[in-house]
This record gives C-alpha cells, sequence and structure tokens, in this order.
C-alpha cells in the first residue's frame, strides 16, 4: 500500500493529528531565531572587547544548532518521557547523544541532514571547539577561523529567510550560518502535515529536511 501511493504521488504523509501537535511541541523547544539573533545583537553593541564578543558569539551559535539538532533527532523517534530523553542527551547522564559531534553524526544517519549540512555543523563545532580551548584569546579575524567560516555553506543559501548579519567577514558568516540551520530545523519540525516519507530502492525514508 505505501509503496503504491508513494509510486503515485511521490511521498506520503503519515502523522496523525496527534502526531502533528507533538512535532509542533517539539519545535517550539527550538528558540525564535528572533530572539537569538537580538542576543547576537545586543552582543555586537556592547562596551566589551571584541575577543569577549566573538568568543560568546561562537558558543551562542553553537549551543543554538545543538539544540535544533537535539529536537529534530527526538522528532524522528517513538515519542520518549523526559527521563529517556535525558538518559540520551544529557552529559550528567552519560548520554550517547550528549556532544554535538555525536548529534551531527546521528542527524546524518537519520536523513535529517545531507553532506553539506554535515560539513558546515562539522565546521561550527570545530569553530566553537577553537574558542573554547583556545589558550589565548581568539576572535573571529584570526586566520584559521576565517579559513574555516570561508568553507561554510548555508549562510549562502537562505532564500526566502534573508540574512541577518550583514556582510560577508567571517563572524557574519557565522551568525548566518548557524540561524540558517537552526531556523530551517524549526521549521522543518513544525509542518501541519508532520514527517513525509519517500521510496529509494523499495525502502520507505523520512524525507531530508536539509540538503
Amino acid at each position: 500500500m505505501l509503496a503504491s501511493l508513494v509510486a503515485h504521488t511521490g511521498e506520503y504523509s503519515m502523522a496523525t493529528s496527534a502526531e502533528a501537535k507533538r512535532l509542533q511541541k517539539l519545535a517550539d523547544q527550538i528558540p525564535d531565531h528572533q530572539s537569538i539573533w537580538n542576543i547576537f545583537r545586543y552582543i555586537e553593541r556592547s562596551e566589551g572587547e571584541n575577543l569577549w564578543i566573538d568568543h560568546t558569539i561562537a558558543m551562542i551559535g553553537a549551543s543554538y544548532v545543538d539544540k535544533a539538532l537535539e529536537v529534530a533527532i527526538i522528532s524522528r523517534l517513538v515519542p520518549l518521557k523526559t527521563a529517556e530523553q535525558e538518559a540520551i542527551f544529557r552529559y550528567e547522564k552519560r548520554g550517547f547523544l550528549s556532544d554535538l559531534s555525536s548529534k551531527i553524526k546521528m542527524a546524518y544517519a537519520l536523513n535529517i541532514i545531507g553532506p553539506k549540512t554535515r560539513i558546515d555543523l562539522d565546521h561550527i563545532r570545530a569553530i566553537r571547539n577553537s574558542f573554547a580551548h583556545a589558550l589565548i584569546p581568539l576572535g573571529f579575524e584570526y586566520k584559521e577561523v576565517v579559513d574555516v567560516c570561508n568553507l561554510l555553506y548555508s549562510h549562502e543559501n537562505l532564500g526566502l529567510l534573508g540574512r541577518w548579519a550583514s556582510g560577508d567577514d567571517s563572524r557574519a558568516k557565522y551568525i548566518n550560518t548557524t540561524l540558517s540551520i537552526g531556523t530551517k530545523l524549526k521549521d522543518k519540525i513544525r509542518v501541519e502535515e508532520g514527517t513525509t516519507i519517500v521510496m529509494h530502492n523499495q525502502r520507505a525514508f523520512p524525507i531530508r529536511w536539509l540538503p
């Protein structure tokens, strides 16, 4: 039945109204992109040192995509109780998906993200780790950071989302990339019809959300 429906329509909606409500509730756990953008702007306008500003932006941007990935993964799993989610995602519970690297791998394995977004997320993780573990103050103007930011893809593919941070410097690319990924994941989770299924070689897979 599923195969015939997919062959005819190309995709098959399988979410009930209850499932759609669950997805909406999950999506609401991801902060709205406007609130994160407001935080970025507040930090940029603060009177602190530029290196402190860059460090804070690097941490917040990575935390935003980390949370978006967590919720996206949960949306593809069977409904879990809070304690069960914590056993998977919380560091203090030794959850196997408690770090960003593991979430990226799992999101890719679940076909939530494709290779381009996976590379972007790995670059975001590398930037975050560099800022977090540097023995000397680090900024977005440092060559090593600039080189990685120049490899980011998602900020070039914003479409109707537009751009949040203006300019083409590495900080703007990082901000726009993190906001783009988090926003698109939130919007994909929060679809009224829920998850769609596509067929590939006679096997059903959830449709990929990001390239």
